[in-house]
């Protein structure tokens, strides 16, 4: 026979009033649902392609007349008063019966609670290439601790953009489709000299910065000085300064910064800003996003008396990044050539230590991949890959995606 479900159904139903109705599922769980968000939500109500045919404002009068469990639990069936008939699958229930705020503590994955390992996962690259059960690997590794290694990444310029094209097209940037990080004259970024690169996110004065940064180590010669790549997952260390310094936390997610990019000295000149808070939260306060761009900030555009507290408070955050590097809450190490790193740039902030060619060199080739191109392919993969509970959406697996998602924050505990 079938091995037995391990996931609660529906067990009872009843009508509070003619607005409201409340289930029960085998665990025990009790769960209250508005009339009128479940007729709104009724299968019924969206067509082949999963396109809602009715707007809620169409929507007629629902007053329940009437509601119970299939005999199998898997739906709930509602009678309305004026004769229409709704029958609510388990999936949809259960995943909005818990609260959104307990969701990142029941949905939070080991690596959101305990130190990383010395390197990030990795996966073998040609895998990936082929398999999108590899794929999945890497991206759950993404999606789960921020990074992943791609290894045995062949030396050619389109690998970077061939592992990326795995996951999704390509995100253009001014930078063009893929780029070149080593030391060049007359650099047009601070990353393409031999200078240190503080913690940041790339591209924050776009208004969506990059999701996925690929980064494939082409060369890496042994006489360079230096050079070791540095990740620290900002929004998880942005949940755990709140609770060191509150203050300070507040102004961050209260006073807008400007990031910019202003350079017409180039092929494309660019002119670029863009304003918000460096900490985005959720309604319920969890992180839902960090923008750390220190090499790309523009003039503070803030009121005079607010500037004292920003620059703080500023100041209290780098310091706090700095030191969970040194504890050992992010990853310093040295890409090897044939590695190719996957990061989420809008939740993981990248640096650099300065390095010294010796006469050899250190050459990178980069990609970007957008973020919500990021978590299609990830949402679609966990339905043939992942866990076999349908009813949680992966992404309220992945609290800390940094997209600033309403729906997704992380709280430390």
């Amino acid at each position: 026979g079938h091995p037995p479900d391990p996931f609660p159904r529906l067990h009872a139903a009843e009508a509070l009033s003619a607005g409201a109705v409340r289930v029960r599922f085998d665990d025990d769980r009790l769960a209250t649902f508005d009339a009128r968000w479940l007729r709104d939500n009724c299968p019924t109500r969206r067509n082949a392609s999963n396109q809602k045919t009715h707007s809620p404002a169409q929507m007629p009068p629902s007053a329940v007349g009437a509601v119970w469990c299939s005999d199998d639990g898997q739906e709930l069936r509602v009678q309305w008063a004026d004769g229409g008939q709704s029958a609510l699958p388990l999936s949809l229930l259960r995943a909005h019966a818990i609260p959104r705020h307990e969701r990142s503590a029941l949905q939070a994955t080991p690596a959101h609670r305990s130190h990383l390992g010395a390197m990030p996962p990795s996966v073998d690259y040609a895998a990936v290439l082929r398999s999108d059960a590899a794929l999945f690997e890497c991206l759950r590794h993404v999606a789960e601790s921020g990074a992943c290694l791609l290894e045995g990444t062949p030396v050619a310029a389109d690998a970077v953009t061939c592992a990326a094209e795995r996951i999704a097209p390509v995100m253009p940037t001014i930078y063009g489709l893929s780029w070149d990080v080593r030391d060049t004259p007359g650099a047009i970024n601070v990353a393409y000299t031999t200078e240190a690169l503080p913690l940041h996110m790339d591209l924050a004065y776009y208004e969506s910065p990059p999701g996925l940064q690929l980064l494939h180590c082409l060369a890496f010669d042994r006489c360079v000085a230096g050079g070791q790549s540095l990740l620290l997952d900002g929004v998880r260390a942005a949940a755990r300064f709140r609770r060191e310094d509150p203050r300070s936390f507040e102004v961050l997610v209260r006073v807008p910064a400007t990031f910019m990019k202003e350079h017409h000295a180039r092929e494309r000149p660019v002119s670029m800003r863009y304003c918000r808070p460096h900490i985005a939260t959720t309604r319920e306060g969890a992180v839902s996003a960090v923008f750390w761009s220190p090499p790309f900030e523009g003039p503070l555009d803030a009121p005079a008396e607010e500037a004292g507290a920003y620059y703080d408070a500023y100041a209290a955050f780098d310091a706090f990044l700095l030191r969970s590097l040194d504890k050992g809450q992010g990853w310093e190490f040295r890409l090897q050539p044939g590695q190719t790193l996957v990061f989420n740039n809008r939740r993981v902030l990248h640096g650099r230590r300065a390095y010294t060619a010796h006469g050899g060199q250190r050459h990178l080739r980069g990609a970007y991949v957008n973020i919500d191109d990021f978590l299609n392919r990830y949402n679609t993969l966990w339905r043939a890959h992942g866990a076999p509970d349908p009813a949680f959406s992966p992404v309220m697996g992945c609290p800390s995606a940094g997209n600033q998602d309403d729906a997704n924050g992380l709280v430390m505990d």
